[in-house]
């Protein structure tokens, strides 16, 4: 049971992950603005509504990439 939720968690923070990288790229070539969050989750490889598993709204995702680890 200890190994499956450190799995998950692995997984979720490399899918986290993948959402921040994703926006990131997109924010700075195509500025915050003009970055949809549907462009963000086709980038990521997920669904639209997956990005909004982890991030509750654009801005918060804009937060997480300042913010930084």
């Amino acid at each position: 049971m200890r190994m499956s939720r450190t799995v998950n968690v692995a997984l979720r923070e490399k899918k986290r992950q993948q959402i921040i990288d994703a926006a990131s790229s997109l924010f700075s070539t195509r500025g915050f603005f003009a970055t949809t969050v549907s462009e963000i989750a086709k980038e990521a490889g997920m669904s639209h509504a997956a990005v909004f598993t982890y991030f509750s709204s654009k801005e918060e995702l804009l937060d997480a990439i300042i913010q930084g680890p």
